[in-house]
């Protein structure tokens, strides 16, 4: 597993620099490889590489497509995952919040996508109190399909809801 992990970080680390020489810092090919590479270090624990990757791209989308762009609204979803993990988690639920709120502006609250940023590793557990927690944390009146799938479990619990 660990050399599969070095195998995808080589290939990927060396796909973007050929990415950046050909097609630009800021090709959609070049933003993919760098989140591509960003969920590499996030998953190897190496968590300020994975920030370091997350901000630049998501600046990047956000300056070329705008915040409402699904690419932009995805990348800053990583990097609140990435703050999370390295405790920052005022700045980590701040930008939760703000993917949220876009996506409920863009999409209403009762589109299958609305949903999506919450981070899969958050699912499970009772989905009753995962739509009675989402209310508290996120100001979220409609949770129907968070209930119905059973989002959330011990992420709220962070912040002692």
């Amino acid at each position: 597993m660990e050399e599969d992990v070095q195998t995808a970080e080589r290939l990927l680390s060396a796909g973007l620099d050929d990415l950046r020489a050909t097609v630009g810092e800021n090709h959609e090919h070049t933003l993919e490889a760098m989140n591509s590479l960003g969920l590499v270090y996030w998953k190897t624990n190496r968590l300020e590489k994975a920030e370091s990757l997350f901000r630049e791209a998501h600046q990047r989308r956000e300056a070329m497509f705008g915040i409402e762009h699904r690419s932009t609204l995805t990348c800053l979803n990583n990097l609140a995952l990435v703050l999370d993990d390295r405790g920052r988690l005022e700045e980590s639920k701040a930008l939760h919040k703000r993917v949220l709120e876009t996506r409920r502006r863009l999409l209403g609250k009762d589109h299958p996508d609305f949903l999506e940023p919450i981070p899969k590793r958050y699912r499970g557990g009772d989905p009753n109190r995962a739509a009675r927690v989402s209310k508290r944390f996120f100001g979220i009146r409609s949770l129907t399909v968070a209930a119905r799938n059973g989002f959330w479990d011990s992420f709220y619990s962070r912040w002692a809801i």
